[in-house]
């Protein structure tokens, strides 16, 4: 990993992207379980009756995933990374993010 030669092809705002993804799919599995598992925190997230929390687990996770990027992408902008250990990172934030989503995970919270 380094800066960026003429010849070599820049890479870290994608990988910025695809790290950032983890993060926000990590947020709203987190979400999912805080709202669960704490009424206040269901309260919170719970900024128009009509969708329950979701909207504030969408927000949340929105926030989260777009200042996940922009930090990431101000660093990495003009680097070429090696893809193999944030792929490995964002794959095992996705997956913890979909464990927190998973009904017989989250109600275990409850």
């Amino acid at each position: 990993m380094g800066e960026n030669n003429s010849d070599t092809p820049i890479n870290g705002p994608a990988t910025a992207g695809v790290v950032a993804a983890g993060v926000g799919c990590l947020v709203l599995g987190a979400l999912t379980i805080a709202a669960e598992a704490s009424e206040s925190v269901h309260s919170l997230l719970e900024i128009a009756s009509a969708s329950g929390t979701l909207g504030g687990k969408a927000l949340g996770t929105i926030v989260a995933w777009t200042a996940s990027w922009a930090a990431l992408h101000v660093r990495w902008r003009a680097r070429e990374l090696h893809s193999r250990r944030p792929v490995v990172v964002a794959a095992t934030l996705i997956a913890l993010g979909l464990l927190g989503t998973f009904p017989p995970f989250f109600c275990l919270f409850g």
